[in-house]
């Protein structure tokens, strides 16, 4: 049965965090920074509520995408954080709803990926020219200290929206899993969730953006829900690609009876189911309904997480999970006996992983570590007063090169609309 939890969860719809480089052998003492708190301009030009992780360029220099505030309302930004003493400096990029009708995009809720040139790319999942508010994917290009916004493309210019709708995820390219930045020129991917020509239902697709003569050309890589019952999966999630170009990622419904979703990969236009998850019809300990990206670990695994399943509790509290050849383990359950859940529960974020195989990700309010087969929780939000330090921490972590964390909350903060915080190591 489909629990109020269920519907929240699956609210978020994030994007998050792949593979991370560098950090520490073991879990340490972590201590919290908030770098910013949004709304602190007046009517929130600055942003508000982050739902997506943080990319980091090569200077140091932190970018993402708030879904609310903006200049132009609610249309959302895309923002910068700069380093300047023991402190950052904020600056808005850009505000979506520049256009009229929000032409340009309107609510972006994915991560940013940025290129060797220092260009960012992302995706909106609302707004567009047709009129149809079927969303975006964008570039900002630097031009000198300023940035000039391009459109690369406008979905559901396929009517009725066979090229996709509501992109909410980010973007992806080969190379990203092993934390090389985006050369610019090669292909992009990603997913929608929603649209499409699936024989069954309209229930997304996986796409393909190719720079053409400084235009982009989209191709539909696979529609979802095209097989019968939608055994191949409903509503994808954020990709990401192995070296030799294959698509992996999760559906947050679909599969087989119980629709607990799938997790898939696309090699050309093939698509293979890899696994059905909540295939325990009894308990679900395997987990349900994963609405977050995988990523591919050191040993060559698929790992991810679900929010719901892991225990016999009615709807469970969610499981971390490893896939390899086809064969799932639960490397971990969240709050297994129900009670108290304070090392968290509800996982709706990606994790990452660090050199030494360590594994890090948030699960509601609490950012963990995992190694060695046991979980231990890093911080826990809202353990200042007003809960100032933030609170519903989901988009994702992100690690630089000294195993320090970045991240953002959704609440909290001093303006109480999120903020962008670092752990520091």
């Amino acid at each position: 049965m489909v629990s109020e939890r269920i519907v929240r969860i699956a609210a978020l719809l994030l994007v998050g965090a792949g593979l991370a480089v560098g950090g520490p052998a073991s879990a340490h003492k972590y201590k919290l920074h908030t770098l910013y708190s949004f709304c602190a301009e007046e009517n929130c030009t600055d942003g508000g509520s982050s739902l997506a992780a943080l990319v980091m360029d090569q200077a140091g220099n932190l970018y993402g995408t708030s879904p609310g505030g903006g200049a132009n309302g609610q249309g959302g930004t895309v923002f910068e954080l700069v380093p300047s003493g023991h402190n950052w400096k904020h600056k808005t990029l850009y505000s979506f709803c520049s256009l009229a009708n929000c032409a340009d995009g309107n609510g972006p809720s994915a991560s940013l990926i940025v290129d060797t040139s220092g260009n960012l790319y992302g995706t909106t999942r609302h707004g567009g020219p047709y009129g149809n508010d079927a969303g975006t994917a964008f570039e900002l290009i630097r031009k000198g200290n300023g940035w000039k916004f391009k459109q690369l493309y406008a979905f559901c210019a396929q009517q009725p929206c066979l090229d996709g709708n509501a992109p909410s995820s980010g973007l992806a390219y080969v190379g990203a899993a092993a934390g090389s930045p985006y050369d610019g020129t090669s292909a992009l991917f990603g997913t929608t969730t929603a649209g499409g020509a699936g024989a069954v239902a309209p229930e997304g697709v996986a796409f393909r953006l190719d720079p053409q003569n400084n235009r982009w050309k989209q191709t539909v890589v696979y529609a979802f829900c095209s097989a019968t019952d939608c055994a191949d999966g409903a509503s994808p999630n954020a990709p990401v690609l192995d070296s030799a170009g294959r698509l992996w990622g999760t559906t947050s419904s679909g599969g087989d009876d119980r629709g607990g979703g799938v997790l898939y990969s696309i090699s050309g236009r093939n698509e293979s189911v890899e696994f059905y998850f909540y295939s325990d019809t009894e308990n679900c300990l395997d987990g349900a309904f994963p609405v977050s990206p995988v990523f591919l670990d050191n040993f060559g695994r698929i790992v991810g997480t679900t929010p719901l399943g892991g225990s016999t509790i009615s709807n469970g509290f969610g499981t971390l999970f490893s896939v390899s050849g086809g064969k799932e383990q639960v490397l971990y359950t969240f709050c297994p006996e129900g009670r108290n859940c304070t090392h968290g529960e509800n996982p709706s974020s990606g994790v990452i992983e660090d050199a030494s195989g360590n594994i890090f990700g948030m699960a509601d309010d609490v950012v963990y570590e995992f190694n060695s087969g046991r979980e231990q929780v890093l911080y826990t939000f809202c353990s200042e007063a007003n809960c100032t330090d933030g609170t519903g921490p989901s988009g994702g972590l992100i690690m630089d090169a000294s195993g320090n964390l970045y991240g953002t909350t959704q609440g909290g903060g001093t303006f109480n609309a999120g903020t962008v915080f670092e752990l520091q190591y």
